[in-house]
């Protein structure tokens, strides 16, 4: 089994030997960024290996296309789970929804954010209850806006400052993945920025992280 990663942000879906036995060692132009990365075997309990790269996300470009949300809800649809991050109309809660972006998780791609969140999510809870601000309900049922628009990621980083939260998202697609082991390095694609508030980041992760226990193991 192979994994990726990237360093304190996440980890990606993992890739069989038999799918790199047959990778390709160049990458067509529009596949992404590069990034650098550092690869180690890690031993499991029933006697296999996983093959770790570690990544940092520093050295990839920041979206240039932003959204803000100030809604947001999850949907375990097949075997994976849509984020919904939305905008309220200007009359706010009951008023309806102006739009919608919905980002596409795989089982694999659900547990690479959550890990890479291990450390952030404390932080973050434990500065919403030091300032006792109130994790705020997400979304149920909420009527389909007019403007949706579906994007996926597998690539996930999180960051907050305050009151002020944000989500960059990006895909790193099955060519970057299986040119990865050979080229020591990892093209990545991205694909939107998203602005929120942390106490509504934070409820996203909790409600996330119970979500997790339902899905399909991750594919061998």
């Amino acid at each position: 089994m192979f994994w990726t990663r990237r360093r304190d942000e996440g980890r990606l879906a993992p890739v069989t030997k038999r799918s790199l036995a047959s990778q390709t060692v160049t990458l067509r132009q529009g596949e992404g960024s590069e990034l650098a990365v550092r690869m180690r075997t890690v031993p499991n309990t029933n006697g296999s290996s996983t093959v770790e790269a570690t990544f940092d996300l520093q050295d990839a470009p920041v979206p240039d296309r932003r959204y803000v949300a100030d809604a947001a809800w999850l949907v375990q649809k097949g075997d994976g789970v849509d984020m919904v991050l939305a905008q309220r109309r200007l009359g706010g809660v009951g008023g309806g929804l102006l739009s919608a972006v919905v980002v596409s998780f795989t089982p694999e791609s659900v547990r690479s954010f959550l890990r890479s969140c291990v450390t952030f999510l404390p932080m973050a809870e434990e500065f919403l209850a030091r300032n006792s601000i109130a994790l705020p309900p997400l979304e149920q049922d909420a009527p389909e806006p007019g403007q949706v628009v579906h994007v996926v990621a597998n690539i996930v980083g999180a960051a907050h400052a305050g009151r002020e939260a944000g989500l960059d998202l990006y895909q790193a697609s099955p060519w970057a993945l299986r040119a990865l082991t050979a080229r020591q390095r990892l093209a990545v694609e991205p694909v939107l920025r998203i602005d929120l508030r942390t106490d509504l980041l934070v409820a996203i992760l909790l409600c996330l992280r119970d979500l997790e226990t339902s899905l399909p193991p991750d594919a061998r």
